[in-house]
């Protein structure tokens, strides 16, 4: 962007949770909408995995909007599930959280958490559930 600094760096990428989405869709001019606007403009490897696409399309109403939106999810990069493994790892972090005294909302945002850890990507996301499971495990936030 010629004459203003940007928020994200060439080649960078992460994954961005659902939160952001509903927020990017809803027009929330939030920080993290923000940035995932000059991402997506930028070219930045922009990634979600199947509970993220879960999350936001299960809150669309309108079929039409529903496959407008499915699409434009497919261009983005996927992190895929490692089957069992990554299941198991996420139940880990789940646990991890509950010993340290963070118990997470929803055992989705585990998964979600153990992608972007398997996948070596970051998380941009306003959910403060991510910044206790980032104190319990590597995972990276963006």
């Amino acid at each position: 962007m010629i004459g203003s600094a940007s928020m994200t760096e060439p080649g960078e990428r992460f994954m961005v949770d659902s939160c952001v989405w509903i927020d990017h869709f809803r027009q929330n001019p939030t920080r993290e909408v923000q940035r995932l606007g000059l991402a997506l403009l930028d070219g930045a490897n922009v990634w979600t995995c199947g509970p993220i696409l879960q999350e936001v399309l299960a809150g669309v109403m309108q079929p039409k909007q529903a496959e407008r939106l499915r699409g434009q999810f497919e261009a983005l990069d996927y992190a895929q599930i490692d089957d069992e493994a990554d299941f198991l790892a996420a139940a880990d972090i789940y646990r991890r959280c509950r010993t340290l005294g963070a118990t997470p909302r929803s055992s989705d945002d585990c998964l979600i958490a153990q992608l972007c850890i398997a996948h070596d990507v970051p998380l941009l996301t306003s959910d403060r559930d991510f910044a206790a499971i980032a104190r319990a495990v590597p995972l990276r936030l963006a």
